[in-house]
């Protein structure tokens, strides 16, 4: 496979999961990460990407904040 992704509610999962894709062959591998502080995991077991929905969806809000669309 060219592209796998890992995107179970369980970070652990998620990352044997994507060691035991990149170990049969796949190309990239991307998970998802509850907990942000296991990205550094993601990356040492060979993860290609690795997205935490807490911290992306963090960003779009702060995003929509900074750029003056949203009003209080």
């Amino acid at each position: 496979a060219d592209l796998f992704v890992s995107c179970t509610r369980h970070d652990e999962l998620n990352l044997l999961t994507a060691m035991i894709a990149k170990d049969i062959g796949c190309k990239k591998v991307a998970v998802t990460l509850q907990n942000p502080g296991y990205g550094h995991y993601a990356a040492q077991l060979g993860a290609s990407y690795s997205v935490s929905p807490k911290i992306s969806a963090a960003s779009q809000v702060l995003s929509q904040v900074f750029s003056g669309t949203v009003r209080s």
